[in-house]
């Protein structure tokens, strides 16, 4: 009988309590609480957004790439690298 070994989850640099990135290469969004403002309302509104695993697509040239989104929701394509390549961008 084997254990089931749980990945190693880590912060991705520049989305530090947004996403993380496992040992195993997947890479998941964190759950978390959100205020949001409407323009023509001063009541603040606070939603929950769960976290899941993100599904990356392969590239014309073969390479995984999933969409992240900074706290400012500016969109941000990155690509799963190796970490022994130079390209890493996780922390």
């Amino acid at each position: 009988m084997t254990a089931d070994l749980e990945p190693d989850w880590l912060p991705i640099r520049g989305f530090e309590g947004l996403y993380e990135i496992s040992s195993d290469y997947h890479v998941r969004s964190i759950s978390r609480h959100l205020t949001h403002t409407r323009r023509s309302d001063t009541n603040a509104t606070t939603r929950h957004y769960e976290g899941r695993e993100l599904a990356p697509w392969k590239t014309r040239t073969g390479r995984l790439q999933v969409v992240l989104h900074d706290a400012n929701h500016k969109r941000h394509g990155r690509f799963i690298e190796d970490p022994g390549s130079s390209g890493v961008w996780w922390q």
